[in-house]
């Protein structure tokens, strides 16, 4: 089965509950497009990529250009 992108509405907030720590994402930040996951952290969600540029990027910048689900 080929997972499926679905577009989540920016902007992200702190504790947005429309993200998951158990899905995985692909998201354009800053020009640049990354596949990774989001991590609760005490002041809110971290995402980080599945490369080694990207360690972690917090959802309350305004860098964030477009975000998507994978959904299987």
């Amino acid at each position: 089965m080929k997972p499926t992108l679905r577009r989540i509405k920016l902007p992200l907030k702190e504790h947005d509950k429309r993200v998951s720590a158990k899905s995985q994402y692909l998201a354009k930040i800053g020009g640049n497009w990354i596949s990774g996951t989001f991590s609760k952290q005490w002041y809110g969600w971290l995402f980080a990529g599945h490369c080694y540029a990207m360690s972690g990027h917090q959802v309350n910048t305004s860098d964030w250009e477009e975000l998507f689900e994978l959904v299987e």
